[in-house]
């Protein structure tokens, strides 16, 4: 196994540091500072991407997220080097998501790939059909987030099902740090399940920054090569590569 302990600049594909448009950051101060720790933790580039439920139009949460985002770069002052923001949206299924005209507008920016977090209830076969019209209908390919939070809901049939599909399936960091056993989220990352990672950092407190820590126990493990494949991935999802 080869250990390595040069850090990897990192791309955080799922977070909250948005303010005052979700669960996550409360303020443009909290933003600011969660900003500041993931630079120093290695993150490089990071995408804020709020929740958008259905209790509100697209458009209006477009403007939302515009306005959040102006108010944290009002604040960012030119003489520290932040990460690079992208946005984006941690898209809530309905079954009435594949009918949703401006659902593309909820990628992530300029790209076809869409945070999609599934229902906590036991999946049905039709929900699994769901996710496919999702692409049939509008060419989007749904980045499933946080599969780890469904492994012990849902039957392993169905988890299999939903991999097999055009999905991509994102991880947060705080399962690297906390999975027990730990054979469980290597086994995911070495065959290739993984394909992207993210904080889904909310705050400064329960939920902050945490990608550093997580590419610290890559390292130890001596994972340095697929953290890297995963973070070449998550940029070409985002047209960098």
């Amino acid at each position: 196994m080869r250990t390595e302990s040069k850090p990897i600049h990192l791309i955080d594909m799922h977070s909250h540091f948005l303010p005052g448009i979700d669960d996550g950051c409360k303020t443009p101060e909290e933003s600011r500072e969660v900003l500041r720790l993931s630079r120093k933790q290695h993150v490089r580039l990071m995408v804020g991407t709020p929740h958008y439920y259905s209790d509100k139009p697209v458009a209006q949460f477009l403007t939302e997220r515009r306005v959040a985002l102006e108010k944290v770069l009002d604040i960012l002052t030119p003489d520290v080097r932040w990460p690079m923001i992208r946005l984006g949206a941690e898209v809530y299924y309905r079954p009435s998501l594949f009918r949703e005209d401006r659902l593309p507008e909820l990628c992530y920016e300029g790209t076809h790939f869409l945070l999609l977090e599934m229902p906590f209830s036991t999946w049905s076969p039709n929900i699994l059909r769901d996710v496919e019209r999702i692409s049939a209908v509008y060419g989007v390919t749904p980045v499933i987030a946080h599969i780890e939070r469904y492994l012990k809901q849902q039957d392993r049939s169905i988890i299999d099902e939903l991999m097999n599909m055009d999905v991509l399936i994102q991880i947060n960091a705080a399962y690297v740090l906390n999975c027990y056993p730990s054979f469980r989220v290597r086994h995911m990352i070495r065959d290739g399940i993984v394909n992207i990672l993210g904080s889904d950092c909310h705050n400064l407190e329960g939920r902050g920054p945490n990608m550093g820590p997580m590419m610290e126990k890559m390292l130890e493990w001596g994972m340095g090569e697929e953290l890297r494949d995963i973070r070449d991935q998550s940029a070409r999802v985002l047209g960098l590569m």
